[in-house]
């Protein structure tokens, strides 16, 4: 993969778009759920990066609107407890200063 992330973390940024359309990531079915192995993983990287840099796991939270994609998500990130992966449903009313959206 050669997705570089670097202009993600510009401190003075306040919301970062990455756009994925180069990178050969298919969606694929699970009966009738969607998921995005590929997408996942650059979510994985994202969060390594920011917990890294500084950035405390209570204050990250990872969203996405399908279930299995936050099954393939919990179980990339299972090593990093205090990250919060939930739906857009079950995340309202959570406060974190970075939210990732996995839009599959």
């Amino acid at each position: 993969m050669s997705l570089h992330f670097t202009h993600v973390f510009f401190p003075g940024r306040r919301v970062v778009f990455v756009d994925t359309d180069e990178v050969p990531a298919e969606e694929s079915r699970v009966g009738d759920l969607v998921q995005n192995e590929i997408e996942a993983s650059l979510v994985q990287h994202l969060v390594k990066a920011m917990v890294k840099g500084g950035v405390e796991e209570s204050q990250v939270g990872v969203i996405s609107p399908y279930r299995q994609q936050i099954k393939i998500l919990s179980q990339l990130l299972e090593s990093h407890h205090g990250i919060e992966i939930l739906t857009a449903d079950r995340s309202q009313g959570r406060d974190k200063d970075c939210v990732i959206i996995s839009m599959v």
